[in-house]
């Protein structure tokens, strides 16, 4: 249930945030009246906080709590010697009686991100014991831009697997690229342990795509794409 609720959210926040990018007629989600802002140079300043602005005003409409820079159940060494809690971007509940159960954890992204940056976020997604959501927002891409983040991804979900603690770990993926109104999604869902995860890990992070004009898909692999544009086609 809650993976399907997630997907359906990270649907609407495509839109929503290629709505605010377009300062387009604002929808349910922007009823914050949120906008870019822009640096001194007049560049528009894009991070993964508008995302997340976003994502709470869809979860107003929902049945699902949130928390925000949620610490986290198990302890990690990410910087210095000691190990210590983390915080994930934004965690979600059901109500259960007078408490509130936590059912999935989200990690924001904007850019393409340093690799150990990527890391640590992965790291946090795979080794609490819930699902996660990687919702990445970008604000073009070109021809080897997913391809380098993919990389970079795979890279971490392998060198997290030795400390994983669930028999399986489910992960919604998405990225969301503004100017060009196109953003996908995928289910991460595997078995660390299993002979065959590597192999898992490699095929799931592919997508074949080419840029003229509009970015063209020739092969999705599973990945769901969301386009608003007329430029934007699939094989």
């Amino acid at each position: 249930m809650i993976i399907k609720s997630v997907c359906e959210i990270n649907r609407d926040l495509f839109y929503a945030l290629w709505d605010v990018a377009n300062n387009s007629k604002p929808t349910s989600a922007q009823d914050c009246k949120l906008i870019f802002p822009t640096r001194r140079n007049k560049d528009t300043r894009i991070s993964e906080q508008e995302s997340r602005v976003l994502f709470c005003n869809l979860l107003n409409n929902t049945e699902y709590f949130y928390s925000v820079e949620t610490p986290t159940e198990e302890m990690y060494k990410q910087k210095g010697k000691k190990h210590r809690s983390a915080n994930s971007d934004l965690s979600l509940y059901t109500q259960t009686n007078d408490d509130f159960k936590p059912v999935l954890n989200v990690e924001l992204k904007a850019h393409t991100a340093k690799k150990e940056d990527i890391r640590k976020d992965i790291e946090k997604l795979m080794r609490e014991n819930v699902p996660g959501n990687w919702f990445h927002t970008l604000k073009n891409i070109r021809r080897d831009t997913l391809p380098a983040i993919f990389k970079r991804i795979v890279y971490s979900i392998k060198d997290t697997k030795e400390g994983f603690s669930c028999e399986k770990q489910s992960i919604i993926f998405s990225f969301c690229v503004l100017e060009r109104q196109w953003g996908c999604l995928k289910l991460f869902e595997c078995d660390p342990s299993t002979k065959e995860f590597d192999k898992y890990v490699d095929d799931f992070f592919t997508l074949e795509y080419s840029i003229n004009k509009g970015i063209h898909v020739h092969n999705k692999a599973g990945w769901e794409i969301i386009s608003r544009s007329g430029n934007n086609k699939i094989d």
